[in-house]
């Protein structure tokens, strides 16, 4: 099963400290999108032509699926 893209920090969450260490909350999301795109994942998930064609598969609005070798997110 697909899951969703962990969520972006707040703008105002400044990456990098002063002292040049990543903030702790960067450093989790990071690690987060490390887990997410996982390429065993996407070889064996199912591929779709587009939107409409990954909707009628199953593919939540949010969900990655691939078209091909292209990884894409369904979107409507």
């Amino acid at each position: 099963m697909a899951r969703k893209l962990p969520a972006l920090p707040s703008p105002e969450v400044p990456m990098f400290g002063a002292d040049g260490t990543m903030n702790p909350i960067w450093r989790q999301f990071w690690q987060n999108l490390l887990l997410y795109v996982s390429v065993a994942d996407l070889v064996v998930s199912p591929s779709y032509a587009n939107d409409a064609a990954a909707a009628a598969g199953g593919v939540q609005i949010g969900e990655e699926y691939r078209n091909g070798s292209v990884r894409q997110a369904r979107v409507v």
